[in-house]
């Protein structure tokens, strides 16, 4: 029995570095999927900006390439073309602003963005398959720990984060910006939605209870407006859930 797991195991670790690649290609590619994982985890936490999880982003958007790990896809190309064009005539015009530096640190954050868009959509694209479901998982799991650590501070839990702050004030406890909470929690709140009605009940469970932990996070963490970014994503889930599917 043990034997048979491991061989499993083993044959999923295969399919997800790919086929016919050496001992030190395997080495590379593990490392370079282990540090994507983190950099997209480490996403839970960000009580400062710059955070942690943009010094990961930027070692990230130099690792994948140099792995081997991203697709250079036409379409992706001409994307990140458009949004360096909108970068750079972003960083023209913060010679006009009152404050240069503020503007200028500003569309440099957007042109880092945009290239961290790129790099993470052609990772995904050279498989589509397996590399989407570890930024998935990895999505959730730094979901899983921003929800912990805002209702920790809803109850009172966490010194210094609590009612008495102000309202939504105990979601600074993990973001610097608790009004982009709901925006966080919505897409793997409905990723834990599709595994819990693509699964059979018995593998549905913890999906299940991960989607209560995030939708009660998004309830008493989250801004109205959080109900909008619900709303629209939702929407697309079922369209797309509709158009795509086989049957």
């Amino acid at each position: 029995m043990t034997s048979i797991a491991l061989t499993d195991w083993r044959s999923q670790i295969s399919t997800l570095l790919g086929p016919q690649v050496s001992d030190q290609s395997k080495a590379k590619r593990s490392l370079a999927l282990g540090f994507t994982w983190l950099a997209v985890v480490s996403g839970a936490i960000a009580i400062s900006e710059p955070a942690f999880t943009d010094v990961l982003m930027i070692g990230l958007i130099l690792l994948l390439p140099s792995a081997g790990l991203v697709a250079l896809k036409p379409a992706l190309i001409l994307l990140l073309c458009v949004w360096l064009i909108a970068g750079a005539s972003a960083l023209i015009a913060s010679s006009q602003a009152d404050d240069f530096g503020r503007a200028a640190i500003h569309s440099s954050v957007s042109i880092y963005l945009y290239l961290a868009f790129f790099v993470l959509a052609a990772f995904i694209a050279t498989r589509p398959g397996s590399h989407t479901r570890l930024v998935l998982q990895a999505y959730a799991g730094a979901a899983i720990l921003t929800s912990v650590i805002v209702i920790l501070g809803y109850v009172g839990l966490v010194p210094g984060a609590n009612n008495q702050l102000g309202l939504f004030d105990y979601t600074s406890v993990a973001l610097a910006n608790p009004g982009l909470l709901g925006s966080f929690l919505v897409p793997p709140l409905l990723y834990t939605l599709h595994l819990m009605i693509s699964r059979p009940l018995t593998d549905a469970i913890a999906p299940a209870c991960v989607f209560v932990l995030l939708g009660f996070a998004i309830l008493v963490g989250s801004r109205p407006d959080a109900g909008m970014d619900l709303a629209i994503a939702g929407t697309a889930y079922v369209f797309f859930a509709f158009t795509t599917s086989p049957t």
